[in-house]
């Protein structure tokens, strides 16, 4: 699936897809994430989900 259409058909994505996607590894994402800089949802298993917003 191409990045575009795998954007639009995700609402939201786990962090392996915001790796693929932005070229970052699972500890910058975090690293983020505690600096405040972006506010991923929480999926019910309490998985990292994030947005395009």
């Amino acid at each position: 699936m191409r990045e575009k259409e795998l954007r639009r058909s995700l609402a939201v994505f786990p962090i392996g897809t915001v790796m693929k996607l932005t070229d970052l590894t699972a500890r910058q994402i975090r690293y983020y994430e505690e600096q405040e800089l972006i506010h991923p949802e929480r999926s019910e298993g309490n998985r990292r989900m994030y947005s395009l917003n």
